[in-house]
């Protein structure tokens, strides 16, 4: 569906621009959407929608006709035609995307099998070997012919161009015009990820079950949780505070922190010990050259420990991303899928998060006695820095299992030069085997993790195939202790050998680049001081009902259906400044509020007469979730806004 209007705002003299929102099914913004904007044919220019879901294209000459395509992995492309840019006025268009329920079931519900041709290797298929494929003209022919493939079924054959160009050979005569090699854009390999903030009863649970065992290898367990959350005059978060957990008796430092973009830090104590010693705490706040304190310290268990300074709203606007990649052999089987994967992430950073000053690094690691132990790329503004650097590595040594990972999260830290005022800092480690577990290695590691939940650098593992549940406690444990999460990478894209499914009860699949890229505008967001927000409707619903077309074909089956089970909720007002009312049938349990990065931040059980209402007065503004997990498992979820 797309919707289109005229709004006059200030452009450049004789141009305009194209701007607008995209959204999905359930109408909620669709992030990193590639929007290109073409003309008599030509692509004039390319962007993509940030974490609402808006996009901007500006300025394009007035006075011509334009074409708008709007593509999503998932999703049916969109295409708007005979759009017209006016001299000084924006063209506002509205996208719906549906879901492509064909792509949908291939890509991200079913095991996919390997692929058909494996890209930068020579192959020969006959035609007992794509039969299955449903090949039978030559267009569809030429489309599996990848660079370096010959390809012959029946009477036909095709020889894929090498990679540096785009001819094919169509038996036997040269077609430069038929097809090409399909670009690299990444949206191959699929992954799920675990945010332990929003799971963190099960986190607890597994840590002392299932994965306790490796809590003694690694002497790391991430359990006794302190949270504070600093807000303004204004009743915005505060970003970048220094939060330090002391012990009243000794005064020493037992874990610091910095607050996030929700102005949030997490503070741990005895995490690197199995001391069931107890301290007694209090939290110290540096913010600005002034001090504070939190004497009555409470336990994440037992509430967010909640402080407004008197300072007016701070909306930093750096953005530092770095990349820790495991270059060893052991990763030559995805490596070069995850660089173009990265390559995509790079262009949705460049062309989303505009307002935003990025910086991006990298770091590309061995192992001892390997050509090189580090390599590095410093952070910079200047993004084809780090494209080129990326694509000039590759995989090759290592082979003992275990690699130098304190050595790169080494030169990660110390070589980089963060920038300590930027909005959020993230380094994304990728890898699929752990550090050396001597006694030193494991204390360096202890020591540099210390150090990056100190410098407020928020570690996200994304983990790919070989790793074992070994490396996934000790990752999930990196990325608990500095504000992170857990990425890994999955069996359903067929690349790669096998991937360990992560500890938890449940996950979605996403595409790694989206879900990367989901990552770091979560962590990337701020509310805006003069909170000027897109208004969504007053009143929203949730329920898991079946869709309309869904009871429609159950009618039509003769099938009765007990709607009388049936979760509905609906709450309001949306923004609202302080309290939100709910209204619902068949809730049973506890209702949950969580923050724009998943942490649940707020649970009150439901009360029995079918309406509630939720006190926000203690968060600053900014964008929440109300949750609900019915009786099968399934979460419901719905975006409201608080203006505080």
């Amino acid at each position: 569906m797309v919707f289109a209007l005229l709004a006059v705002v200030h452009c450049r003299g004789g141009s305009g621009e194209i701007s607008g929102t995209v959204l999905d099914e359930k109408k909620m913004p669709v992030i990193g959407a590639v929007i290109s904007v073409s003309s008599a044919g030509i692509v004039r220019a390319q962007t993509a929608t940030d974490y609402d879901g808006i996009f901007v294209v500006s300025p394009l000459p007035a006075g011509s006709d334009y074409e708008l395509k709007v593509t999503y992995k998932g999703y049916v492309t969109q295409i708007v035609k005979n759009i017209i840019v006016r001299d000084g006025s924006a063209t506002k268009v509205h996208i719906h995307l549906a879901p492509d329920l064909h792509e949908f079931k291939e890509v991200v519900i079913t095991t996919y099998k390997a692929p058909l041709i494996e890209i930068g290797h020579p192959h020969n298929i006959m035609d007992a070997g794509i039969r299955h494929t449903g090949i039978t003209n030559t267009a569809d022919l030429v489309s599996v012919a990848s660079p370096g493939v010959h390809v012959r079924h029946g009477e036909s054959e095709a020889f894929g161009g090498r990679v540096s160009t785009t001819t094919f050979i169509i038996d036997g005569v040269e077609d430069h015009a038929t097809a090409a090699p399909a670009e690299k854009h990444g949206g191959r390999l699929t992954s799920g990820e675990v945010n332990d903030f929003s799971k963190w009863k099960l986190w607890k649970d597994l840590s002392k079950g299932e994965l306790s065992m490796y809590s003694n290898i690694w002497s790391m367990l991430p359990r006794h949780r302190y949270t504070v959350l600093l807000k303004s005059k204004d009743n915005t978060p505060l970003c970048n505070a220094r939060v330090l957990l002391r012990d009243k008796a000794t005064d020493c430092v037992l874990w610091a922190a910095v607050t996030d973009n929700t102005g949030k830090a997490e503070l741990w104590d005895r995490i690197f010990t199995d001391s069931n010693k107890d301290h007694r705490i209090y939290a110290e706040l540096r913010y600005r050259g002034e001090r504070y304190k939190i004497r009555n310290l409470r336990p994440f268990s037992k509430r967010i420990n909640v402080l407004n300074l008197p300072f007016p709203c701070d909306a930093p606007k750096g953005l530092d991303v770095a990349f820790i990649v495991d270059a060893t052999g052991s990763m030559q089987d995805e490596i070069n899928y995850l660089k173009e994967e990265l390559y995509d992430v790079i262009n949705k950073v460049k062309d989303s998060l505009h307002e935003h000053e990025v910086r991006l690094g990298a770091v590309f690691y061995r192992d001892h006695g390997d050509d090189y132990l580090t390599k590095v790329s410093a952070l910079d503004n200047n993004i084809k820095t780090t494209v080129d650097f990326i694509k000039d590595n590759n995989a090759g040594g290592g082979g003992d299992g275990p690699e130098a990972v304190d050595d790169a999260l080494d030169v990660a830290l110390n070589r980089l030069e963060w920038n300590k005022d930027a909005l959020a800092r993230i380094a994304f480690l990728i890898l699929d085997a752990p550090p050396h577990d001597q006694a030193e290695v494991v204390t360096r590691v202890h020591d540099l993790v210390y150090e990056y939940a100190k410098r407020g650098i928020r570690l996200v593992p994304v983990v790919c195939s070989g790793s074992d549940k070994s490396n996934e406690y000790l990752m999930r444990s990196l990325a608990l202790a500095t504000n992170g999460t857990f990425i890994f990478l999955t069996d359903h894209s067929g690349i790669g050998g096998h991937h360990t499914e992560a500890s938890t009860d449940k996950y979605d699949v996403s595409f790694v680049n989206e879900l990367i890229f989901r990552t770091i505008c979560q962590f990337a967001y701020s509310t805006p001081c003069d909170q000027v927000m897109m208004q969504i409707a007053d009143t929203l619903k949730m329920s898991n009902e079946p869709a309309r077309d869904s009871l429609v074909k159950l009618a039509k089956d003769t099938v009765k259906k007990d709607t009388s089970k049936y979760v509905h909720m609906k709450f309001y007002p949306n923004p609202t400044d302080r309290i939100l009312y709910t209204e619902y049938e068949n809730v049973k349990g506890n209702i949950y509020v969580s923050d724009i990065s998943g942490k649940l931040i707020l649970k009150t059980e439901a009360d029995k007469g079918g309406k509630m209402e939720i006190d926000m007065f203690d968060f600053p503004s900014g964008i929440y979730f109300i949750k609900y997990e019915d009786e099968k498992g399934v979460w419901l979820s719905g975006k409201f806004i608080l203006l505080r």
